[in-house]
C-alpha cells in the first residue's frame, strides 16, 4: 500500500465525520473528514500504536493543529494557524510540529516512544471547497498505478490535486507562460521590463504608505527607527515589489515578515545592513562550518540556466546529523540574500530556478533528526524574501519523500506551484532531466552517485566569495558618495556621520545615548542604562550639591558613558535618513536633562 496521501472525498447532510484508514509496513495512515456546513479534511501519518487525527484544515483557509502522543492515547489542543508574509495560512510553529513524519523510510521503531504531530499545510486552493475535488459532493481521485488497490489506481497527492486545480483555474496565456518559465525557453529583454519612473515613485510612495499603517511590525520600526538610510532604501523595496509583481499589499506583508525573520536569525544590529555580512552576522564557527558542506548555494554569476536565470542549489544530504536548525536557517537566509541582492532588475524579473534534492543518507532508512523542524521554518523564511520563483524542482531518489513533496507543493503559494516539478529517479537520472529544463548538471558540485565534488564545491565557494566582496564594495562605495552628498548639502562635517577608522555610517548600538524625544529614545538601551546610573549612583548626592558640585557630577556623568561604557551621544541628522555624533555641550544637555527627570 502506497503512502501518498489522500484527496477529500465529500458527502452532504447532518453534521457527522468520516474517518478512512489503511496501514502500510509500519504506519498507519488516518483521513478523517468532518461535514456540516464547514468543510474540513485532516490527515495523520503516524506510528500504529495511534491512530489520532492530528491536523485539520478550517474553511476559512487557517490550520487547525492537534497534538498526538506516539506512545499513548494523547488528547488534542486545537491551535489556529498564522498569516504568512502573502497572507496565505502559515505552517505552525516548531513547537506544534516536534517528531512530525519521524520515520517515512519504513523503520517501525523510529518514533515509537515520541510525541509526534503531522502537520496540514494550507493553502488558499482548499478555502472554500466543499465537495470540490471532483463533481458534486466530491470524490476520490486516483491516478494510473502498479501499487496499491481499486484496479490498480493508485490515490493523488493533496499537492497533487492542488497543482492540477491550478493548472486548470489559469488562462490559456498564464499557463503557457508557467510552462516556459519552468522549461527555461522565456526571453526576457531589458526593455520590457523596464518601467517608467513616475510610475516606480508612484510604488514606492505607495509602498511606504501601506508600510506606515501597517500593524505588528515591531523588527520593521526598530530597523526605521535605528537605521532609516537602510530600511528605507529605494534599492530594496524595488525588489520586494518586482517579487510579486507589483503588489503594493503583498510586497509590504513580505518587508514586515522580512525584518521579522533578519532580527530573529541575527540579532538587531544585523537590520542596519543591507546584507548579511559573512564576517559578522555569519562569522561564528558552527554557520561557517553549515556554509563548508555546500548544501545551500546560490551559484556565482557565470553559472546560469540557459535564459541566463540565476540558480540557487540545495542538497541536505550533505549535512551531519545533528545540525543545528538555526544555523542552518542563517546559512539559508544569508546565501539567498547574498544572490538576490547581487540580481539586477532583469534578473530580479526573470526570477530564480531552485533546484532541491532530497537524497537518502547513507543510512538509507531514517531522516535526520533536524529535517522536519527545517522544512516547516524554513517555508516562512522563504516567502519573506524579495524572490521571485521561475521554477523549482526537487529531486527524489526515493519513493517514500513523495508525502514531503506533497507537503511542499501545498505549503507554497499557487504561483510558485504551477512552476514546480518533483523528478521520482536516481541522482545521476535526474541530473540529465534537468537538461530539459534548461539546467546544466555540470555545474553542480556534486558527483555522479550524489556526493560531494570537493575541487567543484571548492571552485564554486572561491566565485561566491570574490563575487560579494566585488559587491561589497560597489555598496559601500555607493553609500560613502550618498552620504558625501548628504552631509555636503545639510553642512554637516563627514566625521560626524562616518566613523574616522573605516570609513562606516554611524549607528547606534545598545551602549549609545540618543538624543530626542518619544517612547523609541526613552526604551532604547543606552539611554535606560543612562537613568539607572543618574537614579542609583548621582541623584541623591545632586539634589544636596552645590552648582558647582552638580557641575562637576554631570561631566563625571558625560565621560563615564564615554569612557567606561564605551558609548557616544547620537541624534539624527536634519533630514532624518543618519545619525551623528553631537558637540560636548549637547552631551551636557542631555545629562542635565536626565537628573531633572523623575
Amino acid at each position: 500500500m502506497t503512502n501518498n496521501g489522500w484527496v477529500a472525498s465529500g458527502s452532504s447532510g447532518a453534521s457527522r465525520r468520516k474517518r478512512n484508514v489503511y496501514q502500510d509496513s509500519s504506519h498507519l495512515h488516518v483521513r478523517s473528514e468532518a461535514h456540516g456546513g464547514a468543510y474540513r479534511s485532516s490527515i495523520a501519518h503516524v506510528d500504529i500504536s495511534d491512530t489520532s487525527t492530528v491536523g485539520s484544515l478550517d474553511s476559512d483557509g487557517t490550520m487547525l493543529c492537534l497534538n498526538a502522543c506516539v506512545s499513548g492515547r494523547g488528547s488534542g489542543v486545537a491551535k489556529r494557524g498564522r498569516k504568512d508574509a502573502d497572507g496565505n495560512a502559515a505552517p505552525m510553529p516548531s513547537s506544534c510540529m516536534s517528531g512530525c513524519f519521524a520515520d517515512v523510510s519504513g523503520n517501525p521503531n523510529a518514533a515509537s516512544s515520541a510525541t509526534a504531530t503531522a502537520s496540514i499545510l494550507s493553502t488558499q486552493a482548499i478555502r472554500n471547497s466543499r465537495g470540490s475535488f471532483g463533481g458534486h459532493g466530491g470524490a476520490n481521485m486516483y491516478a494510473d498505478s502498479d501499487q496499491g488497490n481499486r484496479g490498480g489506481k493508485a490515490k493523488l497527492t493533496d499537492g497533487e490535486v492542488l497543482q492540477a486545480m491550478d493548472m486548470h483555474s489559469l488562462s490559456i496565456e498564464e499557463r503557457r507562460q508557467a510552462e516556459e518559465d519552468l522549461h527555461g525557453v522565456t526571453e526576457v529583454s531589458a526593455e520590457e521590463v523596464r518601467k517608467d519612473p513616475a510610475q516606480i515613485e508612484q510604488k514606492l510612495a505607495q509602498l511606504s504608505a501601506k508600510l506606515t499603517t501597517m500593524r505588528y511590525k515591531s523588527s520593521y520600526d526598530t530597523a526605521l527607527f535605528l537605521y532609516p538610510r537602510v530600511t528605507r532604501t529605494s534599492k530594496l523595496r524595488l525588489a520586494f515589489l518586482r517579487a510579486v509583481d507589483w503588489d503594493v499589499d503583498q510586497a509590504a506583508r513580505r518587508i514586515v515578515a522580512y525584518y521579522q525573520h533578519k532580527q530573529e536569525l541575527f540579532g538587531t544590529a544585523s537590520l542596519g545592513r543591507d546584507r548579511v555580512s559573512l564576517h559578522d552576522e555569519m562569522g561564528d564557527e558552527q554557520s561557517q562550518q553549515v556554509l563548508q558542506y555546500g548544501a545551500f548555494q546560490m551559484f556565482p554569476n557565470q553559472v546560469r540556466d540557459q535564459v541566463g536565470r540565476p540558480i540557487y542549489f540545495q542538497a541536505l544530504h550533505l549535512l551531519p546529523d545533528p545540525t543545528s536548525v538555526k544555523n542552518m536557517l542563517r546559512c539559508f537566509f544569508y546565501v539567498l540574500m547574498g544572490g538576490i541582492q547581487e540580481m539586477d532588475e532583469l534578473d530580479q524579473t526573470k526570477g530564480l530556478v531552485c533546484v532541491l534534492l532530497l537524497l537518502q543518507n547513507s543510512k538509507k532508512n531514517l531522516l535526520p533528526s533536524w529535517f522536519w523542524d527545517f522544512h516547516v521554518k524554513s517555508v516562512p523564511v522563504a516567502k519573506s524574501l524579495p524572490i521571485k520563483i521561475a521554477s523549482c524542482h526537487m529531486c527524489c531518489d526515493s519513493p517514500h519523500f513523495k508525502t514531503i513533496v506533497s507537503l511542499m507543493q501545498v505549503s507554497i503559494n499557487k504561483e510558485v506551484r504551477v512552476r514546480f516539478r518533483p523528478l521520482y529517479a536516481s541522482y545521476f537520472e535526474s541530473m540529465y532531466s534537468l537538461s530539459s529544463f534548461g539546467i546544466d548538471k555540470r555545474n553542480f558540485p556534486l558527483n555522479d552517485m550524489g556526493d560531494v565534488d570537493a575541487p567543484k564545491l571548492q571552485h564554486l565557494l572561491r566565485l561566491r566569495q570574490q563575487s560579494e566582496q566585488e559587491q561589497d564594495r560597489i555598496v559601500r562605495q555607493e553609500l560613502i558618495d550618498a552620504i558625501t552628498a548628504s552631509a555636503s548639502a545639510q553642512h554637516i562635517p563627514l566625521d560626524q556621520i562616518l566613523n574616522g577608522t573605516d570609513m562606516t555610517l554611524v549607528v547606534p548600538n545598545s551602549k549609545d545615548v540618543l538624543m530626542g524625544r518619544g517612547r523609541s529614545f526613552q526604551n532604547h538601551v543606552g539611554n535606560i542604562r543612562l537613568s539607572q546610573i543618574v537614579q542609583e549612583n548621582y541623584k541623591a548626592a545632586h539634589n544636596q550639591s552645590t552648582t558647582e558640585q552638580r557641575v562637576a557630577l554631570v561631566e563625571e556623568v558625560r565621560l563615564h558613558i564615554k569612557q567606561d561604557v564605551g558609548g557616544r551621544f547620537l541624534k539624527k541628522t536634519p533630514n532624518g535618513l543618519d545619525w551623528m555624533l553631537v558637540s560636548d555641550e549637547e552631551e551636557v544637555k542631555k545629562v542635565k536633562n536626565t537628573f531633572r527627570s523623575k
